[in-house]
């Protein structure tokens, strides 16, 4: 007698630690904007061709934004959204703006050397100035000795 009072204290507590460890898979909600066809089945009255049929309804028409939406999809009753109403939930993600930088191309760039205005840069090598480019080839010591011949 005392061994059976032992080994059911023994069933007893180990069916008390492995129950939460079972139920934790029932508590897990399915997101039905987000889930797939496998994942939908393991709703109650959900097979492959009702899963597929919310999948395919969810991509022409947008996400759910209740669960009672679910009506909407072809074999989905109100019995099948009133046994898994606690195993789904509907999570409509924020709508996010992403602000982008204005694009500058390097024809537009221009970086004045101080309060005077503003020079065009060189295409080739956007640090050097056109000006310094005629200074480096000699082109501004040709006007000058052409504008002293004029003087």
């Amino acid at each position: 007698m005392q061994i059976q009072k032992l080994v059911l204290l023994f069933f007893l507590n180990l069916l008390i630690l492995i129950s939460p460890v079972v139920n934790a898979e029932d508590s897990t909600k399915i997101d039905i904007n987000t889930a797939d066809a496998v994942t939908l089945e393991k709703l109650w009255g959900v097979g492959p061709q009702k899963s597929a049929a919310i999948v395919e309804f969810r991509d022409e028409n947008g996400m759910f934004e209740s669960i009672d939406d679910l009506k909407k999809v072809k074999g989905i009753g109100q019995k099948t959204i009133d046994e898994n109403q606690d195993k789904i939930e509907v999570i409509i993600p924020e709508k996010t703006t992403e602000i982008s930088e204005p694009q500058v191309s390097e024809e537009e760039t221009v970086s004045p050397q101080n309060d005077e205005s503003p020079t065009e840069t060189n295409v080739e090598n956007p640090e050097v100035t056109d000006e310094e480019v005629k200074v480096e080839t000699g082109e501004s010591e040709a006007v000058e000795v052409e504008n002293s011949k004029e003087n």
